[in-house]
């Protein structure tokens, strides 16, 4: 996301009326730990200690792709939210019908 769709985004965010709990917590998720970066000559970005520290970054990160952006994870964050989605019945039934949609 680039910095105009960020304050885009906010403000539509600010926009919402009335302000319940759902939207203060996106609001903290999104804004609170927004950081502002370049990437270096040889394309990289560099995340904050305290960015790192707020997602529990240590050493190996995953990067995982969605259809507009991409989420960087803790390898041990992913691995555990990986392996609850597994025993989720909600998650599997999901699955199920996404999965049974495409085969027909």
């Amino acid at each position: 996301m680039n910095y105009d769709n960020y304050i885009e985004l906010v403000q539509k965010f600010n926009n919402m009326k009335p302000r319940d709990i759902h939207v203060e917590r996106m609001l903290d998720r999104i804004v609170g730990r927004a950081e502002y970066t370049k990437l270096d000559s040889q394309g990289r970005i560099t995340l904050s200690k305290s960015l790192r520290q707020s997602v529990q970054i240590k050493d190996n990160v995953q990067v995982v792709g969605k259809f507009d952006h991409f989420e960087l994870w803790s390898t041990e964050l992913r691995d555990s939210d990986e392996a609850g989605l597994q025993n989720n019945k909600e998650f599997n039934k999901s699955r199920d019908i996404v999965l049974q949609r495409d085969a027909d």
